[in-house]
């Protein structure tokens, strides 16, 4: 059964995710057709892994709850 610090640290995970989002959408000061694709895929990628941590955070989650259901019991 997973851990709350593994929850945790996902979570921790998708704030500095989220943070490098925000800072290289601060940087973009440029506005060239290379810049922005370049930005996209930048978005993109990082995006993916958000949704991919909190995916597994929900999994976690779940998995932790029943174990305390169970533990109840």
């Amino acid at each position: 059964m997973p851990r709350i610090e593994e929850v945790r640290n996902i979570l921790e995970d998708i704030r500095e995710k989220l943070e490098r989002l925000w800072n290289k959408t601060d940087d973009r000061r440029e506005t060239t057709p290379e810049i922005l694709r370049g930005f996209a895929d930048f978005r993109a990628g990082i995006l993916d892994e958000i949704i991919s941590d909190l995916k597994d955070a929900e999994k976690h989650l779940l998995e932790i709850e029943e174990g305390l259901e169970e533990e109840n019991e």
